[in-house]
């Protein structure tokens, strides 16, 4: 399965592609080096709410339209799993694992109590 981040990259090259809006043209709007937005396309650069709102902005359409049913295929767990696997100091990773159980054993709380 494809990372969330991946999605969203995918999604971005195919709304760039249907409003036939060039790369260099889109990097300049967004206020980004194309370097940057090949980063994004491949999943490579997470992105903030206020980035995926901006990029929904330039693209004119909804944050919505851009992340569509992304999160039907992505557990938030997936994204700590890729978040701890990219950080390389090994107090800050011990860390997020405490942070992932925390974060998994509230879902299950939350679980059992629907």
């Amino acid at each position: 399965m494809a990372s969330l981040y991946v999605n969203i990259g995918r999604k971005i090259q195919d709304y760039l592609n249907i409003q036939q809006i060039s790369v260099s043209d889109f990097a300049e709007r967004c206020h980004v080096i194309p370097q940057v937005l090949n980063q994004i396309f491949q999943g490579r650069k997470a992105l903030s709410v206020a980035e995926i709102q901006q990029i929904a902005c330039v693209l004119n359409i909804s944050t919505n339209e851009l992340l569509g049913d992304l999160h039907h295929n992505f557990s938030p767990l997936d994204a700590m799993s890729s978040i701890i696997a990219k950080v390389e100091n090994e107090h800050t990773q011990e860390k997020l694992h405490f942070l992932d159980y925390v974060m998994e054993k509230m879902l299950q709380i939350e679980a059992i109590a629907k």
